[in-house]
C-alpha cells in the first residue's frame, strides 16, 4: 500500500484501519465523469494500469466509481487485499 502511495495516480495514504474497513488518504478530487476527465484520460488509465501491473497488482473490478480526478490528474482507488474498503477518510 504504501509503495502504491509514492507512485503518481495513487492517492496519498496516511493510515488504515483493518477492524473498520478504513482508509486514511489526501484529497484527489471528485470522481471521473463527462465534465471534470483530462483530455488525456485514455493515456493516463494506460499509465495506472501499467504501474498496477509492474507491481503484480491486478484489479478485478475496474469501473469508473474507482477513479478521482484533481487537477487534470486521475487517481484510482484500490481494493486491497481482497477488501473493499467502504470508509474513507480525506486528509485535506
Amino acid at each position: 500500500m504504501k509503495i502504491l502511495s509514492e507512485l503518481e495516480h495513487f492517492p496519498k495514504l496516511y493510515g488504515y484501519n483493518e477492524s473498520t474497513l478504513s482508509i486514511y488518504m489526501e484529497y484527489c478530487g471528485e470522481r471521473v465523469n463527462n465534465n471534470n476527465s483530462p483530455i488525456d484520460w485514455k493515456k493516463q488509465l494506460t499509465v495506472i494500469m501499467g504501474l498496477m501491473n509492474s507491481k503484480n497488482i491486478f484489479h478485478n473490478d475496474m469501473f469508473a466509481n474507482n477513479f478521482l480526478c484533481k487537477d487534470n490528474v486521475i487517481y484510482i482507488l484500490l481494493i486491497l487485499d481482497g477488501h473493499l474498503y467502504t470508509k474513507i477518510h480525506i486528509h485535506i
